[in-house]
């Protein structure tokens, strides 16, 4: 599956996408390093930014932080 269709946000009704973007921000906070939410998250998206590097990280934490502040999490 390609990662641009995010497991069903490109449809699916509202519900779909608030969990596939819920998701996305795990997955994320995950690879900025925080193990502990190492649970309903794509073992995809985490592998697709490669190896983690600083740079890597922080915009990981920032697109992190604007999906949760977005979906009030």
């Amino acid at each position: 599956m390609p990662y641009a269709d995010l497991r069903g946000l490109n449809g699916g009704g509202f519900s779909s996408r608030m969990k596939g973007m819920k998701m996305v921000a795990e997955t994320l906070r995950v690879f900025y390093g925080d193990p502990d939410r190492d649970h309903g998250i794509d073992r995809d998206i985490l592998s697709l930014p490669g190896e983690p590097t600083g740079a890597k990280k922080w915009l990981a934490a920032s697109l992190g932080k604007t999906i949760s502040l977005q979906l009030r999490l």
